[in-house]
């Protein structure tokens, strides 16, 4: 008997123990479904749409547990279609990293705050903006997430509508944008005429004023008095409706008395129902000081420029005449020379015949000398209009006049691979340029060995030819490649190579005048390629460049 109340006794609790378990279960599954009726209503508070459940499954991240009838209008996917799509795959590929963040977090226990802005992908291809806030909870015993989310199409569009109809702050953008420092805006008002209704903290600094005091201060009492009917006749061109260029400067008297130049922008606009203009102005104080000193130092150049012109002109005269004027005296020396070394002959001691003929040659060297001078300086007081010029002509004049003695006393050769493009210039001068850059390749030869002088041309961008001199001649260090070009520089002795050091000089005035350039390309003993530029036959005449008194 006491072992069947015993067995009863342990039938009986085990009985309640079930009773127990089941109890608790039943309030855990009543939590459970208050957490989650308590996260619907506190994202339905938030937002107040659509309300999804989502949670991760065996096969989809964050399966669609749950969807009311709104979700399915915002994606159009059918409540069957939802549960095998992820929630993700609703979201336009450039917010899902930011979505996924988000979630991370708040699994993690971060506060993540909401609403936020996404965009999704609708089942026909549609792009939607959407506003949503969520929350994060435990569903059977894992975890979940329950979002509230609204279709904001059309209040982005009625945001686009009113953002392009508030004149104010789109007039106000635009005169930020294209000017950038100080902003009002003005209306008239019962007391004050273009009364400032609202300035930055710019347009503070700029006139002295607080904020307090422009609001008393008509725009009209701060413009110069010059400029203030300019000012008003814009105002009113404007607020008829007509264009009115801009930007406009003017002059400001600052509260301590300092008048400042600015530079401003308006644009007319409705504000509460009445015309207003709003503005953005510039301090150009500092550009205009800057301009000032400009102008001063623009003006001192080109008075030391007419300075150096005049100059350069008095020099050029004086070249000019002062060569021609011993051109006389010394032809004089040497014709009388010449005829009391004849006369001489045979009656002066070795010494006395050695100066005499020192005094001869000096005279022929400084009368070669003064014709080299009186060329350099006729490059400008003897120019002559361009012209089209035959290239191969020139090079076939010069072998048969100027160049013809040197080419058979060098046994030099000129050869031409091509034909010659034609060019515009100076034909004269043209032909001293070729005359001395070929001369100076028969001269400059190497010992025993027969100058050979090769000439290409060929044209170039911007209209001009560029012509190539070359010679098999013995070549110049690099290190004298620029100087070569200067006046009387001379690279070796008059024993062995005669010469005044003026011919590169001339050249180079002359490429210069053509409004070309020149250079060269030489190793010792491997020759040298002296090439330089020409306007073509289809290039027009240069402004100051075909002026024959240039």
């Amino acid at each position: 008997m006491v072992a069947a109340r015993a067995a009863k006794m342990v039938q009986a609790n085990e009985e309640l123990k079930r009773e127990s378990d089941q109890r608790k279960r039943a309030e855990q599954e009543l939590e459970e479904s208050k957490e989650l009726y308590r996260a619907l209503v506190e994202a339905g508070a938030h937002i107040g749409e659509a309300v999804i459940l989502l949670q991760n499954t065996d096969k989809v991240e964050a399966a669609h547990l749950f969807a009311n009838q709104e979700w399915v209008r915002i994606t159009g996917y059918s409540l069957e279609e939802l549960t095998e799509i992820s929630y993700f795959d609703l979201i336009h590929p450039r917010d899902r990293d930011a979505v996924a963040e988000r979630n991370r977090r708040r699994l993690e226990g971060e506060d993540v705050p909401g609403p936020w802005e996404i965009s999704i992908i609708a089942k026909d291809g549609t792009e939607l903006p959407v506003e949503a806030t969520g929350a994060t909870l435990t569903y059977q015993g894992r975890p979940a997430a329950v979002g509230y989310i609204r279709d904001v199409t059309e209040r982005k569009k009625a945001e686009e509508e009113l953002k392009e109809s508030e004149g104010r702050y789109r007039a106000m953008a635009e005169a930020a944008e294209r000017m950038g420092e100080a902003i009002v805006l003005l209306q008239n008002t019962d007391k004050v005429e273009a009364a400032h209704l609202f300035a930055n903290q710019e347009w503070v600094r700029i006139t002295g004023y607080s904020l307090e005091e422009l609001t008393e201060i008509s725009y009209f009492d701060l413009i110069h008095p010059r400029d203030r009917d300019g000012v008003a006749e814009r105002n009113r061109r404007r607020l008829k409706g007509e264009d009115v260029p801009s930007p406009w400067e003017i002059s400001i008297m600052a509260k301590d008395g300092t008048e400042l130049p600015v530079e401003g922008i308006g644009t007319p606009i409705t504000y509460e129902g009445r015309p207003a203009v709003v503005a953005y102005i510039r301090d150009i104080s500092e550009r205009k000081r800057a301009e000032a000193e400009r102008e001063a130092l623009l003006k001192n150049l080109e008075q030391i420029n007419r300075k150096l012109e005049q100059s350069n002109q008095e020099l050029q005269d004086f070249a000019y005449i002062a060569s021609h004027d011993l051109r006389e005296p010394l032809r004089k020396i040497a014709s009388f020379g010449k005829l009391l070394q004849v006369s001489l002959d045979g009656k002066l001691n070795e010494d006395e015949q050695e100066n005499f003929e020192f005094m001869v040659e000096g005279a022929g060297r400084m009368r070669t000398m003064i014709d080299d001078l009186l060329a350099y300086s006729r490059i400008t007081t003897r120019a002559k209009p361009f012209e089209n010029s035959d290239l191969n002509k020139v090079i076939a004049d010069l072998k048969s006049l100027e160049l013809a003695t040197l080419l058979d006393e060098t046994k030099g050769s000129i050869r031409v691979p091509k034909p010659l493009p034609p060019v515009r210039g100076d034909l004269s001068q043209i032909r001293q340029l070729f005359q001395n850059l070929v001369g100076n390749g028969l001269k400059f030869h190497l010992e025993g060995v027969a100058p050979e002088i090769t000439i290409r041309a060929h044209q170039i961008y911007g209209n001009m030819v560029k012509v190539e001199v070359r010679d098999n001649g013995i070549g110049i260090a690099e290190e004298y490649h620029k100087q070569v070009f200067t006046m009387f520089k001379r690279l070796h002795s008059r024993e062995h190579y005669a010469g005044t050091g003026i011919g590169l000089a001339v050249c180079q005035k002359i490429v210069g005048r053509h409004g070309g350039s020149i250079g060269v390309k030489s190793t010792p003993g491997e020759g040298s390629t002296f090439w330089f530029t020409l306007p073509s036959e289809a290039a027009l005449d240069r402004q100051g460049i075909n002026d024959s008194n240039d």
